[in-house]
């Protein structure tokens, strides 16, 4: 028995499945690799609120204010900054990937915040105020009419 305990194969050990943190790092790391080949991730971390928070350090000639740009061009909606190690002195880049819902406030308020929808909105407030005063004449008008045409209970209180 033991020698067909022998005979059996082990397979490899398999490798966890990818998650989301690692997918996300692994995006980051390819566009910061186009702008600087010596690009590696330091640390992919998850915050108390669950995004992905991921760092990139480079080597320590080549300025991580390239890599900072780069993450901004990829995740616009999300916070890139460059922090300083304090621990080595080494500079990395610095982004925390927002969730689905920090995606679409940051999205709706960098919309809101813009020329043209501050423009749109104006011209809206302006449009409603115009049919406001226009709907008051008609109703005004309507209503002097009505009095005009002869009612005649209007004439009766009138003589009183």
């Amino acid at each position: 028995m033991s020698d067909a305990g022998a005979a059996r194969t082990t397979s490899p050990p398999r490798s966890p499945p990818a998650s989301t943190s690692n997918k996300v790092a692994e995006l980051i790391l390819t566009s910061c690799r186009q702008q600087d080949s010596s690009a590696h991730i330091s640390s992919v971390l998850r915050d108390s609120e669950g995004r992905t928070v991921v760092r990139v350090r480079t080597d320590p000639r080549n300025n991580p204010l390239v890599l900072l740009k780069a993450l901004q061009k990829l995740w616009p909606l999300a916070k890139s900054s460059v922090h300083e190690n304090a621990l080595d002195g080494t500079v990395e880049a610095e982004i925390v990937v927002p969730r689905e819902r920090d995606e679409r406030k940051r999205a709706k308020n960098k919309a809101r915040n813009s020329r043209l929808s501050e423009f749109l909105l104006a011209l809206s407030m302006a449009m409603m105020a115009i049919a406001l005063a226009m709907y008051v004449n008609d109703c005004y008008m309507a209503l002097n009419s009505a009095n005009a045409a002869g009612d005649p209970g209007a004439e009766a209180k009138s003589e009183l």
